[in-house]
């Protein structure tokens, strides 16, 4: 749909009572003209997740968005994003110059799982796994076994289903410091007494 993200990030992927994910907070997305290659240059997003080219303010486009994809399955599978410092200034450090490296780990990752996450986090936008369309992220071996068909139509058993309960605003599997927040009350009350 010709629409950069430009922030995406586990908090802002939800998943769905069948086990499926949604995007969510479009907030700081724009519509960009793929034929006319245009380009972006405002400074948005999360800092673990952003892009060298975002920082180096050199313009940017979707690829952005590929970088932060590979940013997130780093996270799911290390624990931590993959350029991470307490320090934001050295983080961007990191992030600009620093070379991508996987801990060791049981199980280990595998070669697949590392190239495609290593080809995502490419510091070249033009080289990055992702920058010829999504066609080229989803031919990658790692992602080979799904079929990407079954998956659209939503008809593939998802490994992980949350249990949720009958109430419209059950929030068992968010963090407390998320719903104990005064407008989540009131917002709850409102629709039980109307």
């Amino acid at each position: 749909m010709d629409v950069i993200y430009r922030d995406l990030k586990l908090e802002n992927i939800l998943m769905t009572e069948e086990g499926y994910i949604k995007l969510i907070d479009f907030g700081i997305s724009k519509q960009l003209d793929v034929k006319a290659r245009e380009r972006t240059y405002s400074i948005r997003g999360t800092p673990e997740y952003l892009a060298p080219e975002i920082l180096l303010k050199k313009g940017y486009s979707f690829e952005v968005d590929w970088w932060a994809l590979g940013t997130i399955a780093y996270e799911l599978l290390v624990g931590t994003p993959p350029f991470f410092d307490e320090k934001e200034t050295q983080m961007y450090v990191k992030i600009v110059k620093g070379k991508l490296s996987f801990p060791e780990q049981e199980p280990p990752l595998s070669e697949e799982c590392c190239d495609f996450i290593e080809s995502l986090l490419t510091k070249d936008p033009l080289k990055r796994l992702g920058a010829q369309g999504q066609a080229e992220v989803l031919q990658h071996p790692f992602l080979q076994a799904l079929d990407m068909d079954l998956l659209k139509m939503k008809v593939l058993e998802a490994p992980y289903v949350p249990q949720v309960g009958e109430d419209v605003f059950d929030v068992s599997n968010f963090e407390q410091e998320l719903t104990n927040h005064k407008s989540y009350e009131a917002a709850h009350l409102s629709v039980q007494t109307a």
